[in-house]
């Protein structure tokens, strides 16, 4: 017979499931709801400051947060230089769609999936580039 493999169940440290939520929601934000998953974060941040979580949940909301707002910024900046090159009969339409979805949709969205997983594991995570300086547990408490 062969045995069962027994698994350690590691507690996450406190702040953990809102950190999960932070980074769940920028993706809901980034690949499936774009206006629903940024009211979600949105409405997540007065919540964490009232409950004021650790360090780790406020180090995911804040990456989130600001990675959504450059991606706000991002798509705002190609919306215009759409529509000042044309719009959609444009030449300019399908590589300047084709240069946003390759530089910068698709790696913000990847950055997500990383911090998702940083989050899962309990861990910080920065996002490369975009994101804030981390906190630490005394700057939360404070």
């Amino acid at each position: 017979m062969a045995e069962k493999e027994q698994y350690s169940e590691q507690a996450l440290p406190e702040g953990c499931d809102l950190a999960i939520a932070a980074e769940a929601f920028y993706i809901v934000n980034m690949v499936l709801a774009p206006g629903l998953g940024f009211m979600m974060l949105a409405a997540l941040y007065p919540y964490c400051k009232r409950k004021r979580p650790p360090a780790i949940a406020m180090n995911h909301l804040r990456q989130a947060i600001s990675a959504t707002v450059w991606a706000i910024v991002i798509v705002s900046i190609f919306a215009v230089l759409l529509w000042v090159t044309g719009g959609y009969p444009s030449a300019y339409f399908w590589p300047l769609v084709t240069i946003y979805f390759v530089f910068f949709h698709i790696p913000m969205s990847v950055i997500g999936v990383i911090g998702f997983g940083k989050a899962l594991a309990g861990e910080n995570y920065r996002y490369p580039v975009i994101g804030l300086p981390l906190l630490k547990d005394s700057d939360v408490a404070s």
